[in-house]
């Protein structure tokens, strides 16, 4: 058993990232025997360290799930929005963004770029543009967003622009796109001419989406369809809003969390 140990914690660490992994994948990338790691699976799903979701595939359980935890709720938020992220580069090999929603300010909580030969910048050096309404994080944060919120964040920053967002250029017609995008659960956008970006939201543990993971890459070199990419993301996602349903990880909770701090400190 001792000989082995190495290998139950390369499987642990493997399964930390909140991905499913296939029996094949788990006996491959730890080294253990069919024999070793069907006993050790089998061993650890009736320990709710991991749980099985189809035949022949397994992910992080429950109690794996709360021992990857931070005591630190903001902390705890950020590292899983960081495996989330990092998943996605892993499989994309793109631009990925983990975003929230703050009142009506739009937050990045982690942004994950691939280690890459080519990278694609915007004409003049500038970077695009981090809004509401250019890009995927934007918009899926914004269609989700109580109505109070959307007219406050039109009133600060005012309609898109026909070049951002054509057909949004009228609060009616903004709405309607808003709804649109709820409907179809995920937002599919061209940025510009070289750029497409997709997003879908990511709900807290009191189930409302306030957060959502994007992604950006240059349609010419992207071979991926837009369904393939949203069924990743989904899957992904999924596997977000589940750790932070069992950590009881609600936005809301963290942002009163840190107001009774500040007024502490400034008292």
């Amino acid at each position: 058993m001792v000989k082995m140990m190495g290998k139950v914690i390369t499987l642990l660490e493997l399964f930390a990232s909140g991905e499913v992994y296939s029996f094949s994948e788990v006996a491959v990338r730890t080294g253990l025997t069919r024999s070793n790691a069907s006993h050790l699976l089998s061993s650890l799903c009736g320990e709710n360290v991991l749980e099985k979701t189809g035949y022949g595939r397994y992910r992080r359980g429950e109690r794996l799930t709360r021992l990857c935890m931070s005591s630190n709720p903001w902390e705890a938020l950020i590292e899983k929005a960081s495996r989330c992220a990092d998943n996605l580069v892993q499989w994309m090999n793109e631009l990925a963004v983990v975003g929230m929603r703050d009142e009506d300010r739009r937050l990045t909580l982690v942004k994950r770029r691939p280690e890459k030969n080519l990278q694609v910048e915007p004409e003049g050096g500038k970077s695009y543009p981090a809004d509401w309404y250019g890009t995927a994080n934007g918009r899926i944060l914004l269609a989700y967003a109580p109505g109070e919120i959307l007219r406050r964040v039109v009133r600060r920053c005012g309609l898109p622009d026909r070049k951002i967002w054509r057909g949004a250029e009228t609060l009616p017609k903004l709405e309607r796109e808003l709804e649109q995008i709820r409907g179809q659960g995920y937002v599919a956008v061209r940025v510009d001419e070289v750029i497409r970006a997709v997003g879908v939201p990511v709900r807290d543990a009191s189930g409302e989406a306030v957060l959502s993971l994007s992604t950006a890459f240059p349609v010419f070199c992207c071979r991926r369809e837009d369904r393939e990419i949203v069924d990743r993301m989904r899957s992904l996602a999924s596997v977000l809003e589940e750790e932070l349903a069992v950590g009881g990880i609600r936005v809301a909770d963290l942002k009163q969390k840190s107001a009774q701090a500040r007024t502490k400190i400034q008292k």
